[in-house]
């Protein structure tokens, strides 16, 4: 009796093998600086990529700009600092700004921080300005929980 593959086993073993494939390239992901990459905690971003996500922050392809901006954050991507808090600057849609002031949380920078407080009696939008406090006071929360921690 011959047994016939469906396709949900099909999907399975392909999911596996992704899987498998993603697990092996977050465990070697171990490369230096010099070569090329740049290490990030867990995720190895290749220099050019770090590069690419710099432009697209500043591109004018909104949905580009929005992923980038989420990736710079999402990577924790210390090199994006500066792009981000000038993007904030000159920002008018109020989704983009809790965007970028959500990655600059992510970063974790203390200056970025403090930026996002101060912008908050600037800001005009309420959405905008609830966020921004609620930023601050997760960021002042969770840096007074690892103060004590230690």
């Amino acid at each position: 009796m011959k047994k016939q593959i469906t396709i949900g086993t099909t999907t399975f073993m392909v999911f596996t093998l992704l899987l498998t494939l993603f697990f092996a390239s977050s465990v070697n992901a171990q490369e230096s600086q010099s070569s090329g990459k740049v290490i990030i905690e867990k995720y190895q971003l290749k220099t050019n990529a770090v590069k690419s996500l710099l432009v697209g922050i500043k591109s004018e392809n909104r949905g580009l700009r929005n992923s980038a901006i989420f990736y710079a954050g999402q990577y924790k991507l210390e090199e994006a600092f500066d792009y981000l808090i000038e993007e904030l600057q000159k920002e008018e849609d109020p989704g983009t700004k809790i965007l970028i002031a959500l990655s600059l949380y992510k970063i974790g920078d203390p200056i970025a921080i403090e930026y996002i407080k101060d912008m908050v009696s600037n800001e005009s939008n309420p959405k905008v300005k609830h966020m921004f406090s609620a930023i601050y006071d997760e960021f002042v929360i969770n840096s007074s929980i690892t103060t004590v921690n230690k």
